[in-house]
């Protein structure tokens, strides 16, 4: 049997060992609640990017939906590919270039801003330029701006034909952008020393008939528009004056038309005032001309509750209309027997065509 004092010592190894055991106890609980607060730190930061990344998820579920519901106006395989240009004098290069940029635009609608630019450039446009211009980072990005300047440059390499082709096998290939360049540097007469004479061209337009005026004055006001988009060699663009350009446009009309603008040229506030002027004049000096045939002959079987129906028919005992050869315009019969003619011109008894010509003239 043991004694007393070993009892003693047993019992301080037990608490010994219980003493341990608390201590490590303790030790697992202070770890267990700091990862506890770790974790719920990382909820705390995590929880703003979960809501982020679900904003983020919703708003392009949006975007899909709304890119299934656009509708287009203009569907590009229903547009067919412009004629072809060679540079002849018989062509109009700035009626081939508006067909053509709209054919390109129809697929690739974002380039518009691209071609302007590459207009204004007085040197190469390279893949590098064009890229610092309109590359990823920059104010106006293009995607894919490599690739589409390819598809531009296969597109005019099947739309043009003698210079303008060589001047696009000259250029680098697969360079679309330095390609349209060049060939708007070559054929725009808005563009290099072909400006000069273009504004010669607005100044002195000459003189055109009444039936001529407004297709010349649209005509006009597209070149003065060309002028004025384009930058001159310290980049500012150049604008024609307004008093210069009212003017010109009392220049181009006939002497009528020009007599009325000079003299209600007070009332004239710019430019635009007048055209509107001139353009309201035009409408009402032209008028309308309108032919109504609401009644005639019905053809054989025609259903007289249709439209064509009224005012038809036979006259009495078999007599067609009051056509007479008696007095009063024939030889007919008292009793309307026979054909003949009425002494009016107002055709076949029954129906008429009525000519309507309506011309409003101001003077």
């Amino acid at each position: 049997m043991a004694t007393p004092e070993e009892q003693l010592a047993q019992l301080a190894d037990r608490v010994n060992q219980l003493g341990q055991l608390l201590q490590q106890s303790q030790e697992r609980n202070a770890l267990l609640e700091g990862r506890m607060q770790g974790l719920e730190a990382a909820g705390a930061q995590m929880g703003p990017a979960i809501q982020a990344l679900a904003t983020a998820q919703t708003e392009v579920a949006n975007a899909m939906k709304k890119d299934e519901k656009k509708i287009n106006l203009v569907d590009n395989r229903g547009i067919g590919k412009p004629d072809k240009f060679s540079g002849k004098e018989s062509e109009s290069y700035l009626r081939w270039r508006i067909k053509t940029e709209s054919f390109m635009f129809s697929v690739f609608p974002e380039m518009e801003q691209v071609l302007n630019w590459c207009e204004e450039q007085e040197n190469t446009v390279t893949e590098a330029r064009a890229q610092a211009a309109f590359g990823v980072g920059t104010a106006s990005p293009v995607d894919d701006l490599k690739d589409k300047s390819a598809q531009i440059y296969s597109v005019l390499q099947n739309l043009l034909e003698g210079e303008p082709f060589m001047i696009l096998r000259n250029t680098e290939k697969a360079n679309g952008l330095e390609a349209w360049r060049r060939i708007n540097r070559r054929y725009d007469p808005s563009t290099g020393a072909k400006k000069s004479a273009l504004l010669r061209h607005i100044l002195n337009p000459g003189k055109c008939k009444l039936e001529e005026l407004s297709e010349r004055i649209e005509g006009w006001m597209e070149l003065v528009n060309r002028y004025e988009s384009r930058k001159d060699s310290a980049g500012n663009r150049q604008s024609i004056a307004q008093d210069i350009k009212m003017s010109i446009l009392e220049s181009m009309c006939p002497p009528e038309v020009e007599r009325h603008l000079q003299l209600n040229r007070s009332r004239f506030l710019d430019f635009d005032d007048m055209h509107a002027e001139l353009a309201s004049y035009l409408e009402t000096r032209v008028g309308v001309k309108l032919k109504i045939e609401s009644l005639g002959s019905k053809p054989k079987g025609e259903d007289d509750m249709d439209i064509g129906g009224f005012g038809k028919g036979k006259g009495k005992k078999g007599g067609k209309g009051s056509k007479g050869k008696g007095k009063h315009g024939g030889k007919g019969k008292a009793k309307d027997k026979g054909k003949g003619k009425s002494s009016g011109k107002h055709g076949k008894h029954g129906g008429f065509t009525y000519v309507l010509n309506s011309v409003a003239c101001l003077r």
